[in-house]
């Protein structure tokens, strides 16, 4: 009798929301395809106190996630990677801080700001953003497995580049970008339709 097929793959399903959070070593833009960026991938980090509310669920959802996946590929499966790391200064020491990690791959996620228009530009560090995300188990071999944070789609909140100012640190700016544009934007906004064939429908995550 042939054995039965097993997945390497699964996942929740679900849709879960980061909140605004200011990006880490950011890999979102098209620029970093020339700058060595392997297999196609982008990511993004954040750093949170392992007291956060939000870390703290995150690492609920890993958790439920691993006995997942040793139902599916039992209990010698080793759960090599996660979303989590410990984060470093400047000078290598341990912070106390968690960086979580979110992936996705190149073409499939959208970047939009508040108004669902498609950001441009480069994305550095600093930059203020609201990452849309699912959790997956991976199972490849056994130094390539794990959970991950797949990113479904981010919305951004404050772009920091080469152009801009540095992050905001009002919290009342975080929200600057909520209020209807000037007039003079307004004449320039990108119609539905546009988006329509660009491919953004009220099907995506924002």
């Amino acid at each position: 009798m042939a054995k039965a097929k097993v997945d390497k793959f699964f996942s929740d399903n679900k849709s879960y929301y980061t909140g605004a959070f200011n990006a880490t070593f950011p890999t979102l833009d098209k620029e970093c395809l020339f700058n060595g960026l392997p297999n196609g991938k982008h990511d993004v980090k954040f750093k949170v106190d392992p007291k956060d509310p939000r870390y703290l669920a995150m690492k609920k959802m890993v958790d439920e996630a691993k006995a997942k996946g040793h139902v599916m590929w039992g209990e010698d499966w080793l759960c090599v990677n996660t979303p989590f790391s410990k984060d470093k200064d400047k000078d290598g020491n341990l912070s106390g801080d968690i960086l979580v990690k979110f992936v996705g791959t190149i073409g499939k996620f959208k970047i939009v700001d508040n108004f669902g228009r498609p950001v441009k530009g480069v994305i550095w560090g600093g930059s203020e953003m609201d990452v849309a995300y699912s959790v997956q188990g991976y199972n490849v071999t056994k130094a390539v497995n794990g959970i991950k944070f797949k990113i479904l789609g981010i919305k951004m909140i404050h772009q920091v580049n080469k152009d801009t100012d540095q992050a905001p640190t009002n919290p009342n700016d975080l929200f600057k970008f909520d209020s209807p544009p000037p007039a003079e934007e307004q004449e320039q906004d990108i119609t539905q339709e546009e988006l329509s064939n660009a491919g953004y429908t009220d099907d995506d995550p924002f």
